[in-house]
């Protein structure tokens, strides 16, 4: 919430403009963006000192098909050693050792726009420190890494537009400090985002891991017994529970953005999903303990799917519906692919039990004509069990008894005393109508397991 909280106050500024930029050609040509893959730092060393020079740029990006559609973006390029370079996304990677002083400027090369500029600083802080750069100006600052871990840097322009629905966190990267004598190998992934409302319903959307969308960003390559170590930046003010199909995976750390917390070896959360905050950070690894063909990607359903995850949204009407991997998923979806290898020792699984779990119609219940059920059907044994749920009264319906009828009883009984009694505020009513329905649905669930059994 801190990180949240000092951007937004940045952007309060920035609701005084009412210039927008759109997804049209410009008129002069621009720069095209190069998908980062964070795989080289930004920046030259002079002794104990990193020089880096990025500039902010008005560019031409593709984050689906490289011939296909585009937005007109801000992104910041890394210009220590070219002026010329294009410019990228995410920003260039600023990573360096622990104790070394980075000497940063940011020069924003537009004539309409100020920029905020944010997180660049020594590491951990309470907040990001933001500092505005005006039009055809420039920022240098001067500071040591500080601790090491995974952190964020980034910028945007000062006229966007929050209250229709316009993201522009195209200009976030990561700034990673390693410690004394290095880290392990690993992979930097950051995540952002740019989208603008087309009308009331939908909505443009380019959701990218590492610059690029699905199914047209890179696919993670792996042989079984491998340990994977990945450094995840929500460079985005969108959350994003990132799930890992096939694998448990170890959070070794995470972090806001400005500061990172390192758990210790026994208490390292090994889980599937992980939430990440807006600006957040996650240091994770995992082993690559099968083969096949595998997903890194966010939880919520409209990041990961055609119909809303798309900067083009012309053709996606009945995509969600394809049985082609590359067509009915987009956005934020990483690909991994496990080969195998022949010296690793995979577990046995000579006992494992086969089991189908059956979506099915069943026979009427209560008032409904159909119902649906999960069946689990063990092959082994011949048993088919029924796991289902009855359907309860609704909440409205309670919330109406007992607020407005329940007093009636004493009205009709004529006594003023019952009616007195049966009268409930709305917070006591409320409270009483939400543990009903809890204590329901926990007796369901204990309904529903020992039919199960």
């Amino acid at each position: 919430m801190r990180v949240v909280t000092a951007i937004v106050a940045a952007l309060s500024v920035s609701a005084l403009w009412r210039a927008v930029d759109r997804v049209i050609p410009h008129a002069v040509d621009l720069p095209i963006v190069h998908a980062n893959d964070n795989r080289r730092a930004a920046g030259s060393r002079h002794g104990d000192t990193v020089v880096v020079r990025l500039a902010m740029k008005m560019a031409r990006w593709y984050p689906e098909d490289s011939g296909g559609v585009h937005a007109d973006v801000y992104a910041l390029s890394d210009a220590s050693r070219d002026e010329s370079a294009p410019p990228q996304i995410p920003a260039p990677l600023m990573r360096v050792p622990s104790g070394t002083v980075l000497d940063v400027t940011v020069r924003n090369t537009r004539a309409d726009t100020a920029i905020w500029v944010f997180g660049l600083h020594e590491r951990p802080m309470k907040d990001f420190d933001s500092t505005r750069v005006g039009p055809n100006d420039s920022l240098r600052v001067l500071f040591r890494a500080g601790a090491p871990g995974t952190y964020a840097y980034g910028a945007w322009p000062e006229k966007v537009q929050r209250q229709r629905f316009e993201e522009r966190e195209t200009a976030w990267g990561a700034f990673v400090v390693d410690p004394p004598g290095g880290s392990p190998p690993d992979r930097v992934l950051v995540i952002n985002i740019w989208g603008e409302a087309i009308d009331s319903l939908t909505t443009s959307n380019a959701l990218t891991i590492n610059g690029k969308s699905w199914p047209y960003d890179e696919k993670i390559a792996a042989t079984v017994g491998d340990t994977l170590r990945w450094r995840v930046v929500n460079g985005s003010m969108r959350t994003h529970p990132m799930h890992l199909h096939g694998f448990y995976f170890n959070v070794d750390a995470e972090g806001d953005g400005v500061s990172d917390y390192v758990y210790a070896k026994r208490a390292r959360p090994k889980l599937v999903t992980r939430t990440m905050p807006p600006i957040g950070t996650m240091s994770m690894s995992w082993i690559a303990e099968r083969p096949g063909n595998w997903l890194f990607h966010c939880h919520i359903g409209f990041h990961v799917t055609p119909e809303a995850a798309r900067l083009d949204q012309s053709p996606t009407t009945h995509l969600g519906m394809e049985h082609d991997a590359t067509k009915h998923m987009a956005g934020l979806v990483l690909g991994i692919e496990v080969k195998p290898r022949t010296t690793f020792a995979v577990a046995s699984r000579a006992h494992a039990t086969a089991m189908r779990l059956l979506v099915q119609e069943r026979p009427s219940m209560h008032r409904a004509k159909t119902t649906m059920s999960f069946v689990l059907d063990d092959t082994a044994s011949g048993v088919t069990r029924f796991v289902g749920g009855v359907p309860g009264t609704p909440l409205l319906l309670q919330l109406f008894v007992i607020f407005y009828l329940l007093p009636q009883i004493g009205v009709i009984a004529g006594s003023e005393w019952l009616q007195g009694v049966l009268s409930l505020n709305k917070y006591a009513a409320a409270i009483i109508g939400l543990a009903m329905n809890y204590s329901a649905a926990e007796a369901e669930n204990y309904r529903a397991g020992l039919l199960a059994v």
